[in-house]
């Protein structure tokens, strides 16, 4: 019995076990400046655990996620839980998430922190919903304006 195999999804299967799931400098927003921008956009995604803020940054560039995290959420352990759960979600959903844009992620106050699987999907649909709404304020401006 011979097996064979489709050059195109081996190099697809080659190439996800090839990306790095790393959260290097290059993947976080870090200035002042760079959040500023963000906040500037207006362009936020939100539910009942965390609110998302999106700017476009370009097609070629990485994704990157900034962090907020104030007090109003609790005491430093609950922030820091936070933070770790929020991290780890982008960290390892990085290449199904939109590229592109810059990030920022700020949780609500919560009885008890959710799981990390929550956490996840919800950051998957919120980054998606954010980026989708900075598109279409992007080819709004871009529109020419009737005369």
């Amino acid at each position: 019995m011979s097996v064979s195999f489709d050059k195109d999804s081996f190099s697809s299967v080659v190439d996800k076990h090839r990306r790095r799931y790393r959260f290097d400098a290059k993947k976080r927003l870090r200035l002042r400046r760079d959040f500023s921008r963000v906040y500037d956009a207006r362009v936020r995604a939100y539910n009942e655990r965390m609110t998302v803020c999106c700017r476009w940054r370009g097609e070629s560039e990485t994704s990157r996620l900034g962090l907020s995290a104030s007090k109003r959420i609790g005491k430093a352990y609950v922030r820091a839980r936070w933070k770790r759960l929020i991290r780890e979600a982008f960290r390892l959903n990085y290449y199904d998430l939109p590229q592109g844009y810059d990030f920022i992620v700020i949780p609500k106050k919560q009885d008890k922190t959710p799981s990390y699987a929550t956490v996840a999907k919800d950051l998957t649909y919120l980054f998606r919903r954010a980026a989708k709404k900075a598109d279409k304020l992007l080819k709004q401006e871009d529109a020419p304006e009737p005369s």
